[in-house]
């Protein structure tokens, strides 16, 4: 039984991976092809801890693919059931894992114009993040933030929050390729296209 359970963990561990090189190749329909394969797969580890934390990771990449590909409604779905699985973080790599779905999660609803609601759990992931002590959270967290204070009308403020953390986030390349997004998203918002090219 021990030997089959960590068969279906390493599967469904497979097809992330394909997802996460999918993702950073930008192939985004193939990454979530593969993201939505491993969340499938981890429906029936045995284990109920493990397949959640697999599930909610799998489910964050079908997100932010979502969000890349403006199929904002899926993405959200996508992130909701990813956040019931980690409503009791158990540790801090579930905390780190919490602030990624919430941050993408902020984005999602600020792409549907829920302002409010991007911002609440823009806070929960700025507070995961720092629960946490990763990097990637901590940077993914700051940029949804500033990019919350942007839709806000605070658009000095939030586009500054988001260019300086697109300097700090070259360390990550996944955190770098969003931060890259993020200023784009930014200037649109403030009807300033042309500076989002030009940075």
């Amino acid at each position: 039984i021990a030997e089959r359970t960590e068969e279906k963990i390493g599967i469904a561990a497979v097809w992330g991976n394909i997802g996460l090189t999918y993702l950073e190749a930008t192939l985004y329909t193939d990454a979530r092809l593969s993201y939505e394969r491993s969340e499938a797969l981890a429906v029936d580890i045995d284990d109920e801890a493990v397949a959640a934390g697999v599930r909610a990771r799998a489910l964050h990449g079908v997100a932010v693919c979502s969000l890349f590909l403006h199929e904002y409604l899926k993405g959200v779905d996508a992130s909701e059931t990813a956040i019931e699985l980690l409503l009791a973080p158990k540790d801090r790599e579930q905390d780190q894992l919490r602030a990624l779905v919430e941050a993408t999660y902020s984005q999602l609803l600020l792409a549907l114009n829920r302002v409010d609601d991007a911002a609440q759990h823009a806070a929960v992931a700025r507070e995961m993040a720092a629960k946490s002590g990763a990097v990637r959270a901590k940077i993914s967290a700051a940029t949804v933030s500033g990019l919350v204070a942007v839709y806000k009308g605070n658009v000095d403020v939030g586009i500054s929050r988001i260019v300086a953390i697109r300097d700090q986030s070259k360390i990550l390349a996944a955190s770098y390729q969003e931060a890259l997004r993020a200023p784009a998203s930014a200037h649109e918002k403030a009807g300033q296209p042309d500076r989002a090219l030009s940075r």
